[in-house]
């Protein structure tokens, strides 16, 4: 509607009667060309595109705003998950800890009373050379 309207006006010489004449305008319609003022519409379709640039801009940021309110909430499930992952593994790392401390009961059954005395590497080393020098000489 606005670009039919500022078209008539663009052209207000032209033949719009269908009246006519003879004349380039009847009488009736000059008189309406008279009453009728030429209105630019420039500032009303600037403000409303500014409006609709402003009504975008809130969109976009609120959509922007759920978009990081999903994120975040995402982010913190990960971080709990995690934290129950790390407090299960402490946990468990303890109960094995508990579960394999070496008791400090004395065991017997590894200490043997009767054994034979063993000679010390030394002393069996030194005398088997005598004995192998012996031999060869």
């Amino acid at each position: 509607f606005v670009d039919t309207v500022t078209e008539m006006f663009d052209k207000p010489n032209e033949k719009d009667c269908s009246h006519s004449s003879g004349q380039e305008l009847c009488y009736l319609c000059h008189q309406r060309q008279r009453k009728n003022i030429p209105i630019s519409f420039t500032e009303e379709k600037k403000k409303a595109e500014l409006e609709q640039d402003r009504l975008l801009q809130q969109y976009q940021q609120k959509k922007d705003q759920e978009f990081n309110k999903q994120e975040n909430r995402y982010l913190n499930w990960e971080r709990r998950l995690a934290k129950e992952a790390a407090q299960f593994n402490l946990n468990a790392a303890e109960k094995l800890k508990k579960d394999t401390i070496p008791s400090t009961e004395f065991h017997r059954s590894y200490i043997f009373y009767d054994r034979p005395e063993v000679v010390p590497l030394l002393m069996s080393q030194a005398s088997t050379a005598g004995v192998s020098g012996n031999k060869s000489g």
